[in-house]
């Protein structure tokens, strides 16, 4: 691997420079919104500029599965 031509290459060559988070209160059905309009897999979960968390689509997927009841507030 000494000779490997990407031995140079920096994580910075890579990386997404324009971070899209998310906060530990959205709900579910606001992060599924962002994973279904957005290109990313992954999102991190920062709370007062601190990172505290990595919520993925398979994460989001899970917890709408879990999901079994619904009520609907018909009064207005």
């Amino acid at each position: 691997y000494d000779n490997y031509p990407y031995r140079s290459r920096l994580v910075s060559d890579y990386m997404t420079d324009e971070v899209r988070s998310i906060t530990p209160d959205q709900s579910v059905v606001d992060v599924a919104y962002e994973f279904l309009n957005g290109p990313y897999l992954k999102y991190p979960v920062m709370e007062m500029g601190k990172l505290v968390g990595m919520v993925s689509r398979q994460d989001i997927l899970r917890a709408a599965r879990a999901i079994t009841k619904t009520t609907w507030d018909l009064k207005r």
